[in-house]
């Protein structure tokens, strides 16, 4: 291990501090340096350099990508699905902000956490195969039938609803049955995300680390051979999702 003030750092290696500064962060969430604070007149910042061998971040990473073998989990279903996010990507955002507009949220009372979870929903009823129009005329029934919603997440409780109530009645029954189907696997599945989410909270810092770099990579490579530019924090997740049914695939079995 190395140790060395930040004046020295950056005559030696030739790069200035400002970029020394800027990947700092990142260096020390891969283990591979640990920074101290100085003061103005007393002490100067200091940085302790490890080789990567001595970093065990560094090391699951790097065993992680040695082992990784390419595949590509999205069918052709689903990159046509990310498609189609992808193309509504601004519609999406916009109908989240007029539904709480409708509801009397303004934009000052409108939090990002609320934008997010929003733009998810309808991410996730577009990704199991409804229409963004369905979805559009579903969040104009669910503020005209239930005057006190408060979220645009209700709309998946609303969609079965709506589609129903737009067929014909020789169809409806058939249509219910469908819906309590989905909504039932719907169920599963936000269940089963939740567990794994806890889980993957209880795991140590650096192995968390290694999986969300793990997932970054994946999905940014897949968004650039698809030549998609919108949904990433949607495709992150996605992978993510099936890294961690791997890491925890006892949990996945028996769900």
């Amino acid at each position: 291990m190395i140790s060395i003030n930040d004046d020295d750092l950056a005559r030696r290696t030739g790069i200035p501090k400002r970029t020394l500064a800027k990947y700092r962060d990142e260096l020390v969430e891969c283990d591979l340096i640990s920074f101290s604070r100085g003061y103005k007149t007393t002490r100067k910042p200091k940085y302790e350099i490890r080789r990567p061998e001595q970093s065990i971040a560094f090391r699951n990473i790097l065993h992680k990508t040695a082992n990784n073998l390419q595949k590509d989990v999205k069918s052709s279903v689903g990159v046509l699905i990310d498609k189609v996010i992808d193309k509504h990507t601004t519609h999406i955002e916009t109908l989240v902000r007029k539904f709480y507009t409708d509801i009397g949220k303004t934009e000052y009372h409108l939090t990002r956490k609320m934008l997010a979870d929003g733009i998810r929903t309808i991410q996730s009823l577009l990704s199991e195969g409804y229409k963004f129009n369905d979805i559009e005329g579903c969040v104009k029934y669910t503020i005209d039938t239930k005057p006190d919603v408060y979220s645009i997440s209700f709309l998946n409780y609303k969609i079965g609803e709506y589609l129903a109530l737009q067929e014909k009645e020789n169809k409806r029954k058939k249509v219910v049955a469908e819906e309590v189907k989905k909504q039932k696997i719907r169920n599963h599945k936000i269940a089963l995300e939740n567990e794994l989410q806890r889980l993957f909270d209880e795991l140590p810092k650096n192995e968390q680390n290694t999986m969300t770099f793990d997932a970054e990579e994946k999905a940014h490579q897949y968004m650039k051979d698809n030549k998609i530019t919108h949904g990433e924090t949607f495709i992150i997740r996605s992978y993510m999702h099936e890294l961690m049914e791997e890491k925890f695939s006892d949990v996945v079995r028996n769900w």
